[in-house]
Formats: C-alpha cells, structure tokens, sequence
C-alpha cells in the first residue's frame, strides 16, 4: 500500500482508508443463504438427467 500512495502521490493514510472501504463494501455484498444453495445443488443433481434431454 506504501508503494501505491507513493506512485499516486497520496498519503498513505487515504490509501489505506480506501482499501478498508473497499473490505468493508465487498463484506456487505448480499450473499445467497447456504441453506438455499445446498437446496439449489440437491435440485440440480436431482433433475440432471431431465435436463440433459431438454438440452438436446
């Protein structure tokens, strides 16, 4: 992070602050519930065959 302030010409406190900004954003980023993916997953498994021949 001291090399990009010093390339960007910013303080290395800025950098640093952006970057925590950054984190914190991507964590509050809505993810699907594991519950309903371990569903999703069972679905697709279950019915692969199905579509199989629906893709042909």
């Amino acid at each position: 992070m001291r090399e990009i302030a010093r390339s960007e010409g910013r303080q290395f406190q800025a950098v640093m602050a952006e970057a925590l900004e950054a984190n914190i954003a991507d964590r509050n980023r809505e993810r699907p519930q594991p519950e309903l993916m371990a569903h999703f997953r069972a679905s697709v498994e279950r019915n692969r065959r199905l579509m199989e021949l629906l893709a042909e």
